[in-house]
């Protein structure tokens, strides 16, 4: 854990330079408490100088987990606002997550004949409280193929608690599939060109997590 000083002038700079032990990667989560938004020049870099890739920006009053693609990364805070002030966690993990994975809880809009989608953080274990959602739509008169390769869900009665949603216009049976557990589900297929899904993990327990595969396939296909 780092914490920026509680009251700093408006020239402090403050840097933190991480580094984890061979073999694994930086996993940084930030928050900044009071002051305004975006009352910050701050920068979090894919390294150890300021000379490495910019991973973001410091705007915001909390921040989904950022990953370096190394052992090293650095983290640099210049307060404008002195009431704000900077937190940081990190910890070493053994990769980064998927591009494709989850990050938030914005609407993930696929529009591509082909991609990838997974749980938040995957192959990351997803944390407690997240929202993800996909909206898959190809090209008339294309419909959406999904297949899974990996599934592992915390499992509960009927699905209430961690789960993967997909909407009910899907074949087999028409009907909206709330999805669970440590078995991989069979492939969905939609009845038109669009598939909306919905990731939800509760406050306790959590698991592996999910990866599928998305394609754009003929109607005729759905027969073979």
């Amino acid at each position: 854990m780092f914490i920026s000083p509680e009251n700093y002038s408006n020239k402090k700079i403050c840097r933190w330079n991480i580094t984890v032990p061979k073999g694994y990667v930086v996993k940084l989560h930030l928050h900044r408490t009071l002051g305004e938004k975006c009352k910050s020049n701050g920068k979090i870099y894919d390294g150890g100088s300021q000379a490495s890739k910019v991973l973001s920006n410091l705007c915001f009053d909390s921040f989904t987990p950022v990953y370096s693609s190394s052992r090293h990364a650095l983290v640099e805070f210049k307060g404008i606002d002195q009431n704000g002030q900077l937190v940081g966690f990190y910890e070493a993990v053994k990769s980064a997550p998927f591009p494709f994975a989850c990050r938030g809880s914005k609407v993930n809009t696929l529009s591509g004949s082909a991609g990838a989608i997974a749980s938040y953080s995957y192959p990351l274990p997803y944390p407690n409280s997240v929202f993800c959602k996909w909206k898959i739509k190809v090209a008339l008169p294309k419909l959406v193929k999904l297949s899974f390769k990996n599934f592992s869900l915390e499992e509960s009665k009927k699905c209430e608690k961690d789960y993967l949603w997909v909407n009910g216009n899907t074949l087999p049976g028409f009907q909206e599939l709330q999805l669970c557990g440590s078995a991989k589900p069979p492939d969905v297929i939609s009845i038109d060109n669009e598939m909306e899904l919905i990731f939800r993990s509760d406050i306790v327990g959590r698991s592996g997590g999910f990866q599928a595969d998305y394609e754009a396939i003929d109607d005729s296909k759905c027969f073979d």
